[in-house]
């Protein structure tokens, strides 16, 4: 093969419009051989050191980015282009003080240099400083009205601080002026959900869709969603996550040795990015602690999520811990058929930031679907999914794409929180009127449900209702929700609307709650859990689908059947009635604790044997297989 003629001085400048073309183009390789030819002639070449900087940082290589911007910045301090370029590989290499001094410096060259300006924010935003981000972004708006990316990104920063609304409306800016903006799309999308629209979430991801590769997160929002819907059926829930779940093609299995060994001790890999402060944290503590070490080594691998002292507890109940932040799933995949995993259970299905991906590749030789995902995840190369008789009752195996294994009692056990203060005595005795509450996710407080809720508050006078939930403490959200209640004839003044506590703190706010109300279709988890140790008794309205199923599970389990119902009409009935009977109210507060502490509930020890059995049962199905 001919080589490459070596390139002479007086050919510089055509080389750089060359390689500045194939670096559009995408054409790096090309582009990236003529920079350094460039360079091998002229090294103090600052237009060839600051775009070979940008194509490394497109690459990933931020070290060498950083490397070449950094000269290019030597050799041209004055120019404001290299900072911001230095400034934007700093930040994606984790250092915010040198990154912060380039981006300034780059707005301080050229006051008018917006690019600079929406770097600043977005610098802010990744330091938890929305204030700060605000301010540059909507500098860098007045500077250049209209920009889709700026919009957005200023949409992100009013989202960060919970401006919602506000955020919303930047968001449909974007999308009225780019309506290809995927990224701003299912931000919105996001932002819908959080408001309680599921319908307008789905529809703008039914949309995203159409276009979307098998593994794109928006996958998992989308079927997410659906749970919300409360006119969708569980064959309808079941045919789109079978649908869209084939799309995660399993790769070809490695082959696992030992298949014989069945009565072997188990290494159980259990992923999730939900390691911290959040239920499945707290749910599944119990039971690491409880496993059997001579016959079950539990593996967690943390895929997503702060640190905190909830993560520190799980790691010292765990056998082995993997911080997996960030890593690849082919990294991740690697890793786990290392580690000679056994068992790898799922405890995210279609939540955020889940891993199914690494789940299709098969990394171990039984996959199962546990804890926090309560639908099929669909995916064909998921084993097992672990239930119990009340979330997939007999006859709804059909509508799981996975093997059902039922636990006997909940699917969950429940490790009651240290320190909580003691059951209050009804608060209806003290005041005017019964206090309804609710302390869930305002993701399921949809139209439907505020319906319905404001319907039994009308239904029994001088009653209040307490939302609970980290957003309503904006103001601008707490006007929305009154606004939604306020169409549906409920005063302003009949909401108590409040938003973050420090657990203890929110703990001691169910003193206040006479009866919570449990969302629908989307039922409590934790939340009911909670509720129901602080004294407030849950009514429920068990609609048969999974979602609709949890609270119903642990008031079953617990012997309060009572609150149970199976359609509004009955809600409200029995929502009126037990409102209207305080005597009977204050004794059912006074025993909730009591009765709940000594359901098979609170017994962790003989769940998790329960749940053994099933990871055995798992296990000598596999070994009892002929190979594939």
């Amino acid at each position: 093969m001919t080589q490459p003629r070596p390139l002479k001085k007086h050919q510089v400048a055509e080389a750089m419009r060359s390689a500045l073309a194939l670096h559009r183009q995408g054409d790096l390789a090309a582009a990236r051989d003529l920079y350094r030819q460039v360079l091998q002639i002229e090294p103090k070449n600052a237009d060839a050191l600051h775009l070979l900087g940008l194509l490394c940082d497109a690459e990933g290589r931020l070290d060498r980015a950083i490397e070449l911007l950094g000269k290019a910045v030597r050799l041209q301090p004055d120019f404001p282009v290299y900072h911001n370029s230095l400034g934007v590989a700093l930040r994606k290499a984790g250092r915010p003080a040198e990154a912060r001094r380039s981006l300034e410096r780059a707005v301080a060259l050229r006051p008018g240099y917006a690019e600079a300006y929406s770097n600043l924010g977005n610098l802010c935003r990744m330091l938890g400083q929305p204030a700060a981000a605000r301010t540059h972004l909507e500098r860098a708006l007045e500077l250049e009205p209209g920009n889709p990316l700026y919009l957005a990104n200023l949409g992100g920063a009013l989202a960060d601080a919970g401006l919602l609304l506000s955020a919303v409306d930047r968001y449909e800016q974007v999308l009225a002026r780019a309506p290809e903006y995927r990224e701003a799309a299912g931000n919105l999308s996001g932002l819908y959900s959080r408001l309680g629209r599921p319908r307008e979430s789905l529809a703008l991801l039914r949309r995203l869709l159409e276009t979307a590769p098998a593994d794109d997160p928006l996958v998992s929002d989308y079927l997410l969603t659906l749970n919300y819907l409360d006119d969708c059926s569980g064959e309808e829930l079941a045919a789109e996550h079978r649908r869209l779940g084939a799309r995660l093609a399993a790769a070809t299995p490695v082959a696992f040795p030992l298949r014989g060994e069945s009565a072997r001790p188990l290494r159980i890999g259990y992923v999730s990015p939900d390691f911290h402060r959040h239920p499945v944290g707290f749910l599944i503590e119990p039971v690491l602690a409880a496993h059997d070490r001579t016959q079950f080594e539990p593996v967690c691998y943390q895929v997503h999520g702060p640190d905190d002292d909830q993560t520190a507890r799980l790691r010292q109940a765990a056998a082995g811990w993997r911080d997996a932040r960030g890593w690849a799933d082919g990294a991740l995949t690697a890793r786990i058929r290392e580690d000679r995993i056994d068992i790898l259970v799922d405890l995210a299905g279609h939540t955020a930031y889940n891993r199914l991906a690494v789940f299709a590749a098969q990394p171990a030789p039984v996959r199962a679907s546990w804890l926090g995902y309560v639908t099929t995840t669909g995916l064909p190369a998921m084993d097992y999914f672990i239930g119990d008789p009340f979330t997939v009752p007999a006859g709804d195996e059909r509508l799981y794409r996975e093997t059902v294994l039922r636990l006997p009692g909940c699917r969950f056990c429940f490790a009651p929180p240290a320190g909580a203060p003691p059951v209050s005595p009804l608060p209806a005795l003290a005041r005017d009127g019964v206090t309804f509450g609710s302390f869930n996710n305002l993701a399921k407080v949809s139209d439907e449900v505020i319906a319905v809720w404001a319907a039994l508050l009308q239904r029994v006078p001088g009653s209040r209702l307490l939302l609970k939930w980290r957003s309503l403490e904006v103001p601008e959200v707490r006007q929305y929700y009154e606004a939604r209640f306020a169409a549906r004839g409920i005063a302003a003044g009949r909401l108590e609307l409040r938003g973050f506590s420090p657990h203890g703190a929110q703990l001691a706010e169910y003193g206040e709650v006479d009866l919570a109300l449990d969302p629908f279709p989307f039922s409590g988890g934790m939340t009911s859990l909670e509720a129901l140790w602080m004294g407030v008794p849950v009514l429920t309205l068990a609609n048969g689908r999974p979602a609709g199923m949890q609270t119903a599970s642990f008031l079953a389990a617990a012997g309060f059947d009572r609150l149970v119902v199976r359609d509004v009409d009955d809600y409200l009935a029995r929502g009126a009635a037990l409102a209207a009977d305080l005597p009977a109210l204050a004794a059912l507060r006074a025993s909730l604790r009591e009765r709940l502490a000594a359901s098979p509930l609170c017994d962790c020890t003989a769940f998790t044997a329960d749940l053994e059995r099933l990871f055995r049962e798992m296990w000598r199905r596999w070994c009892a297989a002929p190979p594939a």
